[in-house]
């Protein structure tokens, strides 16, 4: 599921240019994927998990060290956002979260 803002003119005009300038936009619109719906074994019984994808910056506008610090802000935001349309979405209901970025990631070995 898709969640974002009825705003075409910040997508067309802002979107770009604060992912950019900031690191992810301040208007997110989110993917949702809650796999544990279809397959139970990927979280304990009760619990969820929840893929969450927005696009960010391209890696090399940002350091090392600006990209850990943008994924802390990011999780903020993301669960910020989500609260305008699940008001129960706070930290508290949060048991982790795990943020993957190209910083993070290395090539897979092709042998």
């Amino acid at each position: 599921m898709y969640f974002g803002p009825k705003d075409p003119e910040y997508l067309a005009s802002r979107y770009q240019h604060e992912m950019f300038l900031l690191g992810f936009p301040q208007q997110s619109y989110i993917l949702t994927a809650p796999d544990s719906i279809w397959d139970s074994t990927r979280a304990p019984e009760g619990k969820h998990n929840i893929l969450v994808e927005e696009f960010v910056a391209p890696v090399r506008l940002f350091s090392a060290t600006d990209w850990g610090r943008l994924k802390v802000e990011f999780t903020d935001h993301i669960l910020e956002q989500w609260r305008k349309y699940a008001p129960n979405m706070t930290k508290d209901n949060v048991i982790g979260a795990r943020i993957i970025h190209r910083m993070m990631c290395r090539p897979v070995s092709r042998t």
